[in-house]
């Protein structure tokens, strides 16, 4: 398929996603709001973060900004490196305690805990809108019910994020040990070398990581099946089309910069990438971009 063929088919998934969202924005809506809820009841536990660190942090930062772009090119790699050193020191003035360590591990739990079973729920409830259906806001609670339900969702996004976690350090193995070395040695030619090699490796990352980009889907409409199984039906459906899912990807980017500068914007940006990922999965297993039948059930 070419780029103008491929573009043609993203603006009609986008504009299926609208126009069966219509009637779902509200409950949409409510079902981001809660993934925030669970989020941050979950990051109430934070050890390591409190705002006097946020504070010293970005300060750290703002100082060493100016210093860095007035450093003479020999010396950058020193004063990286001390920025590097300052940075650790506030936000980690001392050894963690056993007391902060527990509230870490709980912190994590609780966002796997509290975030997983909705995370899936949202897959299931915007797949469900994909195909016409106007689905209840129960649909996306679905895996609270009981405990096999959680510990399946709880195992997909650990099973993912460790496969995340590990093409991003396959990824930056090679630019990382040059800017180690870089440091070590203090060598300016070696620190130059690895800021484009971060840069193409953060692009191969992200075109690699689509690759898991109908995992939820999938997994939402049959846990049972587990997580390794959707996984692996992701890689196999997205094998060859790596580019083209990474074009998918970018021409959300408005999108994701709207809401990180306007937070607000999320409760209509979430519902809309992930209905039209819905489409987008759907395409990818051989559908059609056609607009799906209707069903008359209410929304709420």
């Amino acid at each position: 398929m070419n780029f103008s063929l491929e573009r043609i088919e993203r603006m009609k998934i986008k504009a299926l996603a609208w126009k069966t969202l219509r009637k779902n924005w509200v409950s949409s809506a409510f079902l981001v709001m809660l993934v925030y809820i669970a989020q941050l009841l979950g990051l109430n536990f934070m050890p390591f973060i409190t705002e006097k660190k946020i504070i010293a942090f970005s300060q750290v930062l703002d100082s060493y900004y100016t210093k860095l772009m007035q450093t003479e090119y020999k010396l950058l790699v020193s004063a990286f490196k001390e920025m590097l050193i300052n940075l650790w020191s506030v936000m980690f003035p001392a050894a963690p305690t056993t007391n902060q360590i527990l509230l870490l591990i709980i912190t994590v739990l609780l966002l796997l805990l509290l975030g997983s079973p909705i995370s899936i729920g949202l897959y299931r409830f915007f797949g469900q809108v994909s195909r016409g259906k106007k689905p209840k806001v129960l649909v996306a609670l679905s895996d609270y019910i009981n405990l096999r339900a959680i510990s399946l969702c709880v195992g997909f996004n650990v099973l993912l994020g460790i496969r995340y976690i590990l093409w991003f350090a396959v990824a930056c193995a090679v630019p990382a040990g040059l800017a180690a070395a870089a440091i070590y040695f203090g060598s300016a030619e070696l620190f130059s070398l690895s800021i484009p090699a971060f840069l193409l490796a953060l692009v191969l990352y992200y075109i690699k990581t689509g690759a898991y980009i109908c995992a939820g889907y999938i997994f939402s409409e049959n846990i049972e099946a587990g997580a390794s199984a959707a996984i692996r039906e992701s890689v196999r459906l997205t094998r060859g089309k790596l580019l083209r899912c990474a074009a998918y990807r970018i021409s959300f980017f408005v999108w994701e910069l709207m809401s990180f500068l306007a937070n607000p914007i999320v409760f209509i940006y979430k519902p809309f990438y992930m209905t039209a990922t819905a489409f987008f999965t759907g395409l990818l297993r051989g559908g059609t971009v056609t607009e799906p039948a209707r069903e008359t059930q209410s929304a709420l």
